[in-house]
């Protein structure tokens, strides 16, 4: 063997490496464009990658009780289902998208990933406001600028949405710079964040960020008793208040769209309070009073979680939500605030939006998990 061709076969292992972290960046970057490959190039640079088994096998055993605990509560709504082949769909998604925003464990140990990853992001944030302007202020409310728009950004909630999630991970990605540059493309990532939350007039984006926001930093300094209650009452009141909520409804007090939603859900799913009418089969039916069919979501992943699967998907998803925050803290007293906001991002804005049985959640749950076991500590000056 030739001295050409060792220095070829070493240089393997790095290309790889490269290609990885150009596919992952490539594809975290146009998250923001649901039309794009995005997961796509997240699972394929995830597969290519040489750390991704050390890291899956990294999240997999710190997490493990909390991960099972969420994949069983998707087993109810996959075996008692009144559509197979859409209930299988529907979990595939959310799996998918979970693989795909763990790829973001792949970039960051490494510092001039981080750094690509950031730049794709703010690139990525700069193009939507500019796309999104023309609709925005007016200038074009119909015709081919607005049906480019809807075809890119699939709804401005979803644009919002995703920007707040990027400026979480642009937090992450330069946590360990201390210069004037990290301070400004950061305030301009949240800037940014306002004018889409601005233009687009969407309510649960913004009151999802305002409580992550603020419970976030709160949740690190709860001790473990009051950790555990806090999870205990969650539990317990959510599916009680979910069940006022539909006997409300039953009495003709629903006055918006949601409202329907809602009531139509919790009327369907108090016919299989245990197991539920499977996952992703909500669009399966008609809902009286909104308009042509189908409607893929009752838009709160909790009640779409008790019609899916039942009391017992709703119960098994709180659990494992929940204990991913306390075994976070346990685990890592260093957990950055911006690790449990994104997670607590994810928890409240399903309140009033997104499907949980969809790629967009569950790249949301794995970006958030790929930050909780981030590198990147509040030991460090810059997440303090």
């Amino acid at each position: 063997m030739t001295p050409t061709t060792v220095t070829r076969l070493n240089s393997l292992p790095a290309i790889r490496h490269l290609l990885a972290n150009a596919l992952i960046i490539l594809g975290i970057s146009l998250f923001i464009f649901p039309s794009s490959p995005w997961t796509t190039l997240c699972l394929a640079g995830l597969l290519l990658h040489p750390d991704s088994g050390r890291q899956l096998t990294q999240l997999w055993q710190m997490y493990r009780p909390a991960l099972l605990l969420l994949l069983a509560g998707c087993v109810p709504g996959l075996v008692l289902t009144i559509a197979p082949t859409a209930s299988l769909k529907g979990t595939g998604d959310l799996l998918r998208g979970v693989l795909a925003g763990l790829a973001l464990l792949c970039i960051l140990p490494s510092a001039s990933a981080r750094n690509t990853l950031s730049a794709g992001l703010m690139l990525s944030l700069l193009t939507s406001l500019v796309l999104l302007f023309p609709h925005a202020t007016g200038l074009e409310r119909t015709g081919p600028m607005l049906l480019a728009i809807e075809q890119w950004f699939a709804t401005p909630a979803r644009l919002s949405g995703v920007a707040i999630v990027y400026a979480l991970i642009l937090i992450a990605t330069l946590s360990d710079q201390v210069t004037k540059l990290r301070y400004a493309i950061q305030g301009l990532a949240w800037l940014i964040c306002v004018v889409l939350l601005a233009w687009s007039a969407a309510r649960g984006p913004a009151l999802a960020l305002l409580a992550c926001l603020c419970a976030g930093p709160m949740l690190l300094r709860l001790s473990r008793r009051w950790m555990v209650a806090g999870l205990a009452g969650v539990v317990l009141v959510v599916p009680i208040l979910l069940f006022v909520i539909g006997a409300l409804m039953q009495r003709g007090t629903a006055d918006s769209g949601r409202f329907l939603l809602w009531q139509f859900a919790m009327e369907r799913w108090l016919s299989t309070p245990i197991g539920g009418l499977g996952n992703n089969t909500f669009k399966e039916f008609i809902v009286p009073g909104m308009g042509p069919p189908p409607w893929p979501m009752p838009h709160n992943i909790y009640i779409e979680m008790l019609f899916s699967g039942g009391v017992t998907a709703l119960i098994l998803g709180l659990i494992g939500m929940g204990w991913l925050l306390h075994h976070a803290r346990r685990q890592h007293a260093g957990l950055p605030a911006f690790a449990v906001s994104s997670l607590l991002f994810l928890m409240m804005l399903g309140l009033v939006d997104i499907k949980w049985y969809s790629t967009l959640a569950g790249m949301y749950l794995g970006l958030s998990l790929s930050l909780m076991l981030s590198p990147l500590r509040a030991s460090s000056p810059a997440s303090r």
